[in-house]
């Protein structure tokens, strides 16, 4: 275990980690891989979906080569498969739940998080998140990446931008943020997490998905939501968003994000320069 002194204590990986998002000068520059333990538990489903379980339980090879096969269902049941060339999950296109978003109270049924079995998860975990380093819980799936889940990326991204489904988009955004900040109390009590790590990407390799303006009218409001319910817990938010999104980082910075990990296509020197006093800039391995 790294341990270094500051003023004449030891402070562990996850002091040090946390000096870096309080915006103070750390012992040492935080490895991403190495000072930070991720916790996607079993308990939702998603992340057995994804294949993508961090927990004292992690998929076997057997379970993985099934997902690969027969697929897993994600907790609002769309089945996800499993693609050993890409080391990820996708849901099989071509049968979306919905082409209009206007439908989705006739389509979608959310998950009663309180039927998982939580107090298991929490013994059965007990040692792995007993740790010094920096604890950070992982929700894969975010509002524009659910929109794919359950539409296929083209009816997803037309959603945003069509005004006769815009108003349905901001009710299954208020309704997932719900779901999202109850699964994070639970993350809470249950394994006592410095940092929650919401996933959504927006990005391809040359440009964002979306314009700013459609972010900051139909996405920011419901990630404030979240983080702010987070900075009410005492724990960080860090948006993980891939692809090449420099221009949608201010939209990042209203929305209350602490951080964002993105990807090292972006101009990440001169991010920070620009932005580093109001929004930690992380790199792929450190922050």
């Amino acid at each position: 275990m790294k341990m270094t002194q500051k003023n004449n204590i030891l402070i562990s990986p996850r002091v040090n980690y946390r000096l870096v998002y309080e915006h103070k000068a750390p012992e040492w520059q935080p490895s991403y891989f190495y000072d930070m333990r991720f916790l996607t538990p079993r308990i939702d489903p998603d992340n057995i979906a994804r294949c993508f379980c961090f927990e004292s339980n992690p998929l076997t090879y057997e379970e993985i080569e099934d997902i690969a096969i027969n697929g897993y269902k994600d907790k609002f049941g769309v089945p996800w498969v499993y693609v050993p060339q890409s080391n990820g999950s996708i849901v099989r296109p071509g049968s979306p739940l919905l082409s209009d978003l206007n439908d989705w109270k006739n389509k979608i049924s959310f998950p009663d998080i309180e039927s998982w079995d939580w107090e298991g998860s929490k013994k059965s975990n007990a040692e792995y998140v007993n740790t010094d380093k920096f604890l950070c819980a992982i929700i894969l799936t975010g509002f524009f990446e659910r929109l794919v889940s359950w539409m296929d990326f083209e009816a997803a991204a037309m959603a945003l931008i069509d005004e006769d489904q815009k108003d349905a988009v901001h009710e299954v955004f208020d309704e997932l943020a719900g779901l999202y900040i109850k699964i994070i109390d639970k993350y809470i009590l249950s394994y006592g997490i410095d940092l929650l790590s919401f996933h959504d990407d927006w990005g391809g390799q040359h440009a964002p998905i979306f314009s700013l303006a459609t972010v900051r009218e139909m996405i920011v409001p419901h990630i404030k939501k979240i983080a702010d319910y987070c900075r009410s817990r005492s724990v960080f938010f860090d948006m993980h968003s891939c692809g090449k999104i420099e221009s949608l980082i201010p939209a990042l910075i209203e929305a209350g994000c602490d951080s964002w990990s993105g990807q090292n296509i972006n101009d990440k020197k001169k991010l920070n320069e620009q932005y580093g006093s109001k929004i930690i800039i992380a790199d792929s391995d450190s922050y």
